[in-house]
C-alpha cells in the first residue's frame, strides 16, 4: 500500500461511524482511489459516475461536509479541496465533475 493509500485508509477509518443522509461516509469514501496532495486539491477518482454523484451528494450537506474536511486535516495537516472524478466520465465523452470541500 502507498503512502497515499495509506493516509487515505486512515481518513476513511476515521469517517467509519459517520452517517449521513443516506451512507456512511467511510465506507462510501473508501471506494475512492487517492494520491499526493496537489496545488491544495486531493483528486479522489471513483470507477463509475453514480458513485462520484452520491459522494457529491453527500458532501454537499454541510454536516457531512464538515466532517470530511476534519478527517482530511487530521491526516494531512492541512486542508484540502476534494476534487471528486469518474473513472469512466473520462472515456465516456463526460466532463469529470467536482466537489470543493
Amino acid at each position: 500500500m502507498s503512502a497515499a493509500e495509506q493516509k487515505w485508509a486512515k481518513v476513511t477509518y476515521a469517517l467509519r461511524r459517520t452517517k449521513t443522509r443516506r451512507y456512511i461516509l467511510g465506507a462510501l469514501l473508501k471506494a475512492a482511489e487517492v494520491g499526493e496532495p496537489e496545488d491544495g486539491s486531493l483528486v479522489l477518482k471513483v470507477k463509475h459516475r453514480s458513485m462520484r454523484e452520491n459522494i457529491e451528494e453527500e458532501l454537499r450537506d454541510p454536516k457531512a461536509r464538515e466532517a470530511v474536511e476534519q478527517a482530511v486535516l487530521a491526516e494531512y495537516g492541512v486542508p484540502l479541496k476534494l476534487i471528486v472524478k469518474a473513472a469512466d466520465a473520462e472515456g465516456a465523452g463526460h466532463g469529470p465533475a467536482s466537489s470543493a470541500t
